[in-house]
């Protein structure tokens, strides 16, 4: 076992010195490799690329037996082939487990003095394991493709081959069912199965077999595996493509009596209700199109909403009224304020009025280089119906009362206060 220890150190110890290096310079140039968190994007990249570099040394796992013709000799001796893949994998682990120990110290001596808090043994120890994890992952993948062809290009042709199988796989049933996330991901589970039974199978029963016969074993091998392992990712389907549940926080409003309440929810905005506090009757809000940053209540206790459409092209804008009447059932009285590319909304202080914002393209073929024009509305929520006004399309406008609104036409301007309604 020793002799075969030293055999894999020596033919690989030039991958150990790339695996070594690469993390300790991500660490000291970007003082990162993932060990302050693996939710940012950067770190997370950092670690597959080491997962890359174990994929291509586990391409070169057998390449020197199959290459140089020495595998009938290495299998002639006592040595099993379990010994000789448990030294492959033992120097390979050895080897992924010191590069992330390494990175992990380096780490945490340039750790920026601000972050020395997060760079306790817990967190390092976090880092390490992930990359380490991923590093042996890429590594089996690829010694699972290098027992059947010899040599480093052998290796390469056996894994492209596998994907491209995995590709027409997924091409081919997406042609029939559609195109279905899960099934995608059942069959890259599936390949990867099969990818490891085959290699498996072939460095247990086939690595002393001629060159066509040991390509047969692999090739059936995988095709039987394959579509066996996306049918038990299939059925593990509850466990492996649960649905993330969106988290979301509810934002809670009263109306002016307290009679009623508004439950919001900014990231659902179709998950929001209004309650009648006195018995808990509830009713969902009509909710496609709503823009939950233009809500409101009016004197009347009765919740204002803007609605448009979420396209990227104009649409019209709604402005609606919803309350509960007394058998618990959901009223909407609603009124069209034009056409907009984007909209928004602001109430005057006792909430009886609304100043509508619209914002249009201007006329002519599209050019981001534009500004938009603006348009303004004002609806009078007790009666319903639009006051007249006119302000400039440049203008700066907000409430100073429910009668007046304050008009600044640039930033130098005075502000003149321009009457609403009677």
């Amino acid at each position: 076992m020793r002799q075969l220890v030293w055999k894999e150190y020596r033919e690989k110890r030039w991958w150990f010195v790339l695996l070594a290096v690469y993390p300790l310079a991500c660490v000291l140039t970007n003082r990162s490799y993932g060990f302050l968190g693996l939710k940012s994007p950067a770190m997370l990249h950092e670690v597959l690329v080491s997962g890359l570099i174990a994929l291509l040394m586990g391409l070169a796992a057998y390449a020197p037996e199959l290459g140089g013709g020495t595998t009938d000799f290495l299998y002639a001796k006592p040595a099993g082939w379990k010994r000789v893949l448990g030294a492959k994998l033992g120097i390979a682990l050895a080897f992924f487990a010191l590069s992330a120990i390494l990175a992990a110290v380096a780490f945490r001596l340039v750790c920026p003095e601000p972050y020395l808090r997060f760079a306790g043994f817990t967190p390092l120890a976090r880092g390490a394991g992930f990359a380490t994890v991923v590093m042996l992952g890429g590594y089996l993948l690829g010694l699972c493709c290098s027992v059947a062809l010899p040599g480093m290009l052998g290796s390469v042709l056996t894994l492209g081959s596998a994907f491209a199988v995995l590709t027409a796989a997924v091409v081919i049933i997406q042609a029939f069912v559609g195109p279905v996330a899960s099934i995608a991901v059942a069959l890259m589970i599936g390949s990867a199965v099969a990818v490891l039974a085959a290699g498996l199978t072939v460095t247990r029963f086939g690595l002393t077999l001629s060159l066509g016969a040991r390509v047969r074993r692999y090739a059936l091998v995988f095709l039987a595996v394959l579509p066996l392992g996306a049918l038990a990712a299939l059925a593990c389907g509850p466990l492996l493509f649960r649905p993330q549940v969106q988290k979301s926080t509810a934002f809670w409003s009263f109306s002016p009596s307290g009679r009623y309440a508004l439950k919001l929810t900014a990231e659902q905005p179709y998950l929001s209700r209004i309650y009648r506090l006195s018995d808990g009757a509830n009713a969902r809000l009509p909710w496609k199109g709503l823009q939950p940053w233009s809500v409101g209540w009016t004197p009347s206790d009765k919740l204002f909403a803007l609605y448009r459409r979420d396209e990227l092209k104009p649409n019209p804008v709604v402005v609606r009224l919803v309350w509960l009447d007394r058998d618990a059932r959901r009223r909407v009285q609603e009124m069209n304020c034009g056409s907009a590319l984007h909209s928004s909304s602001y109430l005057s202080p006792s909430g009886s009025k609304a100043l509508v914002v619209l914002y249009t393209p201007p006329p002519g073929p599209p050019d981001p280089k534009k500004r938009l024009a603006v348009r303004y509305r004002v609806v009078d929520l007790v009666s319903f119906r639009v006051l007249p006004v006119a302000f400039p399309s440049e203008a700066n406008v907000s409430w100073v009362s429910d009668s007046r609104i304050a008009v600044r036409t640039s930033s130098g301007a005075k502000p003149v206060c321009v009457r609403v309604g009677p």
